[in-house]
């Protein structure tokens, strides 16, 4: 079995041996007829399909289900912590000049591009990443229409853990972060309304 890869600084946990080593990897637990295809052909992507009494052995907590699709290279990563290792990261590096500010427009050359940065300029760069998420499609200049719009959505924090692995159901997801469950989440496309529903 291939070693675990785990980053204290961002939370990234997976490994392809649940028996050996707890980690974030992925269980979709579902009906066995909308599953099964794809966990029966062994190492088709890495997937493998479990039986209930395989559900049981490896997450003993969760309620009874028909079956599950064991997904030993998928993985989870703690969003805030990434973040703070990335912000500590520019932060120390003193090539990264960080610019709290919107970005209006990007322009495109064959060798490099510019980007319009509100209240600050122009600024230009050999190469552009774009991700604004659902932002971007408000960025002037993109060569092409990018089909992205917000989804807000809603999440509980359990402040317990009995997991090792993140869970998918049919309507619901378990991820287990730092002692706490975290259950999720409600979908809804209402542009960029904040208010909770």
């Amino acid at each position: 079995a291939r070693p675990r890869c785990s980053s204290p600084t961002t939370g990234a946990r997976r490994s392809a041996s649940a028996a050996r080593w707890p980690c974030w990897t992925a269980v979709a637990c579902c009906r066995p007829g909308r599953l099964r295809p794809w966990g029966t052909a062994r190492g088709r992507r890495g997937l493998e399909w479990l039986d209930p009494a395989d559900v049981r052995r490896l997450e003993p907590s969760l309620a009874p289900v028909l079956g599950a699709v064991f997904h030993p290279d998928d993985g989870a990563v703690d969003n805030v912590r990434l973040l703070d290792a990335l912000e500590r990261a520019t932060g120390a590096d003193p090539r990264v000049h960080r610019i709290d500010a919107a970005v209006s427009g990007i322009a495109l050359a064959s060798r490099a591009g510019t980007v319009e940065v509100a209240s600050f300029g122009i600024l230009g760069s050999p190469v552009i990443v774009l991700a604004a998420g659902a932002w971007s499609a408000g960025i002037e200049g993109l060569p092409r229409a990018l089909p992205i719009e917000p989804a807000r959505g809603q999440m509980l924090s359990v402040a317990a853990s009995t997991l090792g692995h993140v869970a998918y159901g049919e309507h619901a997801y378990l991820v287990p972060r730092a002692g706490r469950t975290l259950v999720g989440a409600t979908m809804e496309r209402v542009g960029f309304g904040a208010s909770t529903t």
